[in-house]
């Protein structure tokens, strides 16, 4: 459902100027007002919010009525321009003036204390240097809070301005409750183009600034925009098997429709040629695919051919990568690594009934597996990724027996070398076979094992978010004990240390004199095999601090605090515990963070409390500091971060469904490129980041009706979980039918990839800091350092989170060129 809403009067017929004093009520009595009512859920919104806007002169006025019984005690916290005002009680605008592009977007949030966050969302890059300009008054009634924003049209300078655009609003509450509301149906988030509203202005266009604003933009954005659309339809039609199809044609068309001189009438036609861009490219690679298995086909009288592929780049069952048959396979991976490959199977005539893949592989220390990729169904793109429905390869099943392919599609299978760190460093061989209707292509498979091993505890510390009764309706009670563990586990290899539960209930207890004591026995004995398996952390179970309970902060739980750090100091593993005592405090809820945190520290003051926080007042408490991804392009929080780094204490960051409308690498996105997954690894190392958390890795159900009911979320049948947000809550799929152990994505392995990019760069830095440290040494490598320094600069591959190289060869080159610096640091003492 998409709405038309109508904000305007006359223009010019408001006279009153807003930088002269607050707008009267009466004022604004000719604009309707359209309510902030859907929030995220299915509750209401928790108070009123009345938006009306009108078009005055040139410029656009804004006015949120936000209805707050206790609008007298909010006490926001954001002053600084550009802050993240959704930390606090806020009111947002998002405006597209393209109709035909929503895409291309001006975000704009204002806080009870009139603060300003502005910036420029161009189809998932986000440019925070661009300014509204906005004038803004804020007034405090009994029962309300007012913003009155004046915004010049001309601040709108990124692209031209009409009199019909697209975009929503938003209201944040933070301070006495937590929930958000717009005028669309929310999808649990804000930014979501799609979803966006119609607005029109009548007579924008008539205004003389206006007109001059779009004069100067047809040279500096319009030709540009059409040169870049022009490329992209050349580069489509280029493609095998475009020339002479209907695709061929349509994009003739659009070519003609692009000629317009008129500069607005170009930027719609610009803005409609985008949108359907996806489309076409997803039509071009499909028949690039028919065109592929043509030549293949003339080729031979083979009924079906095997092809390979980067496995970042995720090919829908109807697309092909242009190329020849594969004739072998090699991957390169330290000891202590996994790296993989895609192979795609594809029939030339037809379909194919039974396919069988089997590998022969018998070499010690190195486990191949062969997975079969499960096909996802993408309804509703998530914004940033490829913009288009279709079945998405992510799940890794366990290779049947035997498989179909259908006729004009192909199968991915993917394969993945487990190189042990005891491994012997040489060459190791083996071979895959693919049969179908008696024809057989046997690939010579070599796994060649690098010197270099990576160390039993990684340098990435991780945190992935579980719960502990997401797989029941699937596995029922007894048996998800059992594959939670196994999943917990497997989440290990893949450098993600789940929030797993230890026995706590076994430690604490009164001896006779009522004084609390502590066994660790059966707690020391978990604890020793959790960091065995390869577990970079622990969390201090939330029970024990009572948190909101009538114990918090009361001498039963400092008791606990101290016995717990004393033997964790003992057993040295507090650099590993940590609490995690608040989730994304924000606005009136810091003082109280503040007040039971500086207790816990005072009680347990070697373990880390991890704080998903941006905020300096909070300097003090937290140890580990963990922002969202984005605010790592803030050159001033980046600075702060890396100074408390400096200090002792640790700077991570995490992800979540906060880069749904955006371009940053993360680890989620079924429908995007999955260079991204690869890339945060190296995001990470290039922004200082020593660790990760992400939220959740088997978000699978949710509650029902009743208390005790489950109702099932099944993402292989859709993996919108969160609306918009294809895969976002889940790195791992159960299985439908409760027998097999859940299963791994794509995405999990390109994570993987990326998190051993990191540990790969930590160990080059570390051997050449050894070889600094040893004069002796410098001789045999004095030509090779800058080269190898060279790879421990991240900064050209990750200009911001969402600016980074997209293409798969940069890093398979990085990767190899990191093995052979270490291969050659190794071979000389």
């Amino acid at each position: 459902m998409r709405f038309k809403l109508h904000f305007a009067i006359a223009i010019g017929t408001v006279s009153a100027l807003l930088n002269v004093a607050m707008a009267a009520a009466a004022w604004w009595e000719g604009a309707p007002a359209y309510p902030i009512q859907y929030s995220f859920g299915a509750s209401p919104a928790p108070t009123k919010t009345d938006v009306r806007m009108i078009a005055d002169g040139d410029l656009l006025r804004v006015r949120f009525v936000c209805s707050e019984p206790r609008a007298g005690e909010l006490k926001p916290m954001v002053r600084e321009a550009d802050g993240p005002v959704w930390d606090d009680d806020c009111v947002e605008l998002f405006l597209a003036p393209n109709p035909a592009d929503p895409a291309a977007f001006y975000h704009i949030g204002f806080n009870a204390l009139g603060t300003v966050y502005d910036a420029y969302n161009d189809h998932g890059k986000v440019e925070m240097g661009w300014s509204s300009r906005a004038d803004v008054r804020v007034e405090r009634a009994n029962d309300a809070w007012i913003v009155e924003a004046a915004i010049p049209f001309v601040a709108f300078d990124r692209t031209p301005v009409g009199d019909h655009w697209r975009g929503d609003v938003g209201r944040e509450w933070r301070q006495f409750t937590s929930s958000a509301a717009t005028w669309q149906p929310l999808n649990m988030r804000f930014a979501d183009p799609p979803r966006f509203a119609e607005i029109n202005f009548p007579g924008v266009l008539k205004q003389p600034e206006v007109q001059k604003l779009n004069a100067r933009l047809d040279e500096l954005v319009v030709k540009p925009g059409l040169v870049a659309v022009l490329e992209k339809i050349d580069a489509l039609d280029a493609l095998p098997g475009v020339a002479g199809s209907s695709l061929g044609a349509r994009l003739a068309e659009q070519r003609k429709a692009l000629t317009v001189k008129d500069p607005a009438l170009c930027w719609s036609a610009i803005g409609k040629v985008k949108a359907q861009l996806p489309a076409s490219r997803g039509e071009a690679n499909e028949l690039v695919a028919k065109a592929l298995r043509a030549k293949l086909a003339a080729e031979s009288k083979d009924s079906f051919a095997v092809l390979s592929s980067s496995p970042m780049l995720k090919w829908r069952p109807e697309e092909l990568p242009w190329g020849e048959r594969v004739r072998s396979l090699e991957l390169h991976a330290a000891r202590g690594e996994a790296e993989s490959a895609q192979l795609l199977v594809t029939p030339l005539h037809g379909k194919l009934d039974q396919v069988q893949v089997t590998a022969d592989w018998n070499q010690a220390g190195i486990r191949l597996e062969v997975s079969l990729v499960g096909y996802v169904p993408v309804k509703n793109p998530t914004a940033a990724g490829f913009n288009l429905p279709g079945r998405y390869p992510d799940v890794l099943y366990p290779l049947p027996p035997s498989f179909p392919v259908a006729a004009g599609e192909a199968q991915a299978i993917w394969v993945t070398a487990w190189v042990s760190p005891d491994a012997v460093p040489g060459e190791h061989q083996g071979s895959l076979s693919v049969s179908s209707s008696g024809e057989k292509v046997d690939l010579p498979v070599t796994v060649r094992v690098h010197q270099a091993r990576l160390p039993e505890r990684p340098a990435l510390s991780t945190i992935v978010c579980t719960e502990p009764w997401q797989g029941k309706p699937y596995y029922g009670e007894e048996k998800w004990l059992e594959m939670g563990q196994a999943t917990a586990h497997r989440s290990l290899g893949y450098r993600l240390t789940p929030d797993m539960a230890l026995p706590w209930g076994t430690v604490f207890k009164k001896d006779v004199n009522d004084r609390w004591i502590a066994d660790w026995n059966t707690f020391d004995a978990a604890t020793e095999k959790w960091f065995a398996a390869g577990a970079t952390t622990a969390r201090v179970d939330s029970a024990l601090l009572e948190i909101g309970g009538p114990g918090q902060g009361g001498p039963d739980v400092a008791a606990k605090l101290e016995l717990l750090n004393r033997h964790l100091v003992e057993k040295k593993w507090n650099d590993r515990f940590y609490f995690y005592i608040f989730d994304e405090p924000a606005g009136a809820s810091i003082p109280g963070v503040r007040k039971y945190s500086s207790f816990v520290r005072r009680h347990a003051p070697d373990i880390a409390i991890i704080g998903t926080t941006r905020f300096p007042e909070l300097a003090g408490i937290v140890t580990t500091w963990i922002p969202v991804n984005t605010h790592l392009n803030d050159p001033t929080l980046l600075s702060f971060m890396l100074q408390r780094k400096q200090q002792g204490e640790r700077f991570w960051t995490y992800t979540c469904f906060n880069t749904a409308a955006t371009q940053d690498a993360d680890n989620w996105k079924i429908d995007a490129n999955g260079v991204g997954h690869r890339a945060l690894g190296t995001t990470l190392w290039r922004f200082g980041c020593e660790g990760y958390l992400y939220w959740a890795i088997d978000k699978w159900s949710k509650p029902g009706e009743g208390t005790q009911s489950l109702e099932r979320l099944n993402p292989h049948l859709n993996p919108e979980i969160l609306g918009g947000c294809n895969g976002d809550g889940f790195l791992f799929y159960p299985d439908p039918n409760g027998k097999e152990r859940p299963f791994p994505s794509v995405r999990l392995e390109l994570t993987r990839d990326g998190f051993e990019d990191y540990e790969l760069m930590a160990l080059l830095r570390k051997e050449l800091d050894a070889v600094a440290a040893s004069p002796e040494r410098l001789p045999g490598f004095e030509a090779r350092l800058p080269g190898w320094q060279a790879l421990l600069d991240a900064t050209h591959l990750v200009r911001r989170t969402d600016d980074f190289e997209r293409e798969p060869e940069v890093y398979e080159k990085r990767h190899r060129q990191m093995l052979d610096a270490l291969n050659e640091l190794s071979a000389k003492p």
